[in-house]
């Protein structure tokens, strides 16, 4: 088994915000070439599972890795949502 990698999600509602401050506090992932994967201009109302860069996440990510968020509230807004990303995961 390889190491285990860092893997980064990056959201924002709209096509007038911008992630720069989610990038600003992953700083030191995104220099270190951890993987981004982003969803940009993506409503809050489509599922986590439903976006593509988070999709992409997870049909690449392996057993070990590490899924970071500037913030939750980007990936998260229900506890419905985490609950069902959650279940993915088991599975794995």
């Amino acid at each position: 088994m390889g190491s285990a990698v860092d893997r980064l999600h990056l959201r924002h509602s709209t096509d007038k915000q911008t992630n720069l401050r989610q990038k600003h506090h992953l700083e030191a992932y995104l220099a270190s070439g951890a993987p981004a994967y982003e969803d940009p201009a993506a409503s809050s109302c489509l599922h986590p599972l439903k976006r593509p860069g988070f999709q992409r996440l997870l049909d690449e990510a392996a057993v070990g890795d590490v899924v970071r968020l500037a913030d939750a509230a980007r990936l998260f807004r229900s506890v419905q949502d985490v609950l069902d990303v959650r279940d993915i995961l088991r599975r794995r």
